[in-house]
């Protein structure tokens, strides 16, 4: 079981957050955003003992592109930004025109880079709103990741109760597995744990009262640590 935490490089609250999380050893790991307007800044402040604990957080819906196809792709872009309705745009789609798909791909590959210019060496992914899960999308994730060298991504969650979509998600689940080595269901904090899943719990941490919450659910991440310990036993 891993506690990931998403977002570092989003803007300057999420990272330092994320850092004191690390401190307090309440997270794994996270993953980082390369594309946006404090992503060098928040980078050069991560202590360097925390680089290797560090994946990639790929991000089509929001900052800025990194390439020069996505910068012209009017689609996804307007003003040098990824367009809010990104998510929307993506996820009512089983294909991509082909001038769309090409500045897709090089824009993954172009925050590929800038990830590993910055010394980053751990080869796991994961994207901002988990469009690397949408149908139109998979496909060209997982190739992309496995010709990279990218040994590890956050799956579909285990807790899909709807049996289309409970589907769906065993596809794509069998498609990164045939591309990516490790391969991990996340879940809420509230689920019960086994050691025996592996498993990871998303999380998005936020100080309130000097204490460290995830975001969405309002649990002590103390608490979700202590639940991944009690599941070793």
């Amino acid at each position: 079981m891993i506690i990931n935490a998403d977002d570092y490089g989003l803007n300057r609250t999420k990272s330092r957050n994320i850092i004191l999380s690390f401190d307090e050893k309440v997270i794994d790991r996270c993953t980082c955003i390369v594309n946006t307007d404090f992503s060098d800044e928040c980078i050069n402040f991560l202590p360097e003992k925390y680089k290797g604990k560090v994946g990639l957080h790929i991000s089509l819906i929001s900052g800025h592109p990194l390439s020069e196809k996505m910068m012209n792709c009017t689609q996804l872009v307007k003003d040098g930004t990824f367009k809010n309705k990104n998510i929307r745009y993506f996820w009512f789609r089983l294909h991509l025109r082909k001038k769309v798909k090409e500045a897709v791909v090089d824009e993954i590959n172009k925050q590929i880079d800038c990830f590993l210019n910055y010394g980053f060496i751990l080869k796991h992914f994961d994207s901002h709103g988990n469009v690397h899960l949408y149908p139109c999308l998979y496909k060209i994730f997982a190739n992309i990741l496995a010709e990279r060298g990218f040994v590890s991504c956050r799956g579909t969650t285990i807790n899909e109760r709807n049996f289309v979509k409970r589907l769906l998600h065993k596809k794509i689940n069998n498609y990164y597995s045939k591309k990516i080595s490790r391969l991990e269901r996340y879940s809420d904090p509230f689920r019960k744990i086994t050691n025996d899943e592996l498993l990871e719990i998303m999380v998005h941490p936020e100080i309130k009262e000097e204490k460290i919450y995830e975001r969405d659910s309002n649990i002590l991440l103390s608490s979700i640590a202590l639940k991944k310990s009690e599941a070793k036993k």
